[in-house]
């Protein structure tokens, strides 16, 4: 048996080899975002919970419960603090995650909102 050389084996924060592991490892996922310095992944699930988790192997750092139904997108803020969640239910959800908290709750739609990101107006940084 041979050893492979190190440049052979694929880094465990690749999007493949991350993606493999949250799909192999919960039952029920339906979105997942991480951020752009592959440092935390946010993952939304059919039971309306959030979960995030440090890509140092931590495990989970935290859940977010707020959603009644399925979490059918996550969107990172720019900066990293923030999160934003879509839902079965209706609701955008805002997220301060490193207080692990729900900062606001947006109800305008009566369906289920399918998709949620981050837009730049100016120097400030809103929904679409």
């Amino acid at each position: 048996m041979t050893r492979a050389a190190p440049s052979d084996v694929a880094d465990a924060r690749s999007p493949s080899i991350l993606l493999a592991t949250v799909l192999n490892g919960h039952r029920g996922l339906t979105c997942v975002s991480a951020t752009q310095d592959a440092t935390l992944v946010a993952a939304g699930f059919a039971d309306g919970a959030v979960r995030v988790w440090r890509l140092d192997g931590a495990g989970p750092e935290s859940e977010l419960r707020g959603h009644a139904r399925a979490v059918y997108a996550v969107s990172w803020s720019p900066d990293q603090r923030y999160l934003l969640s879509a839902g079965g239910d209706g609701t955008i959800r805002l997220w301060d995650v490193k207080k692990r908290v729900g900062l606001c709750c947006y109800r305008a739609h009566v369906g289920p909102v399918w998709d949620v990101s981050w837009r730049c107006v100016s120097s400030l940084w809103w929904l679409p």
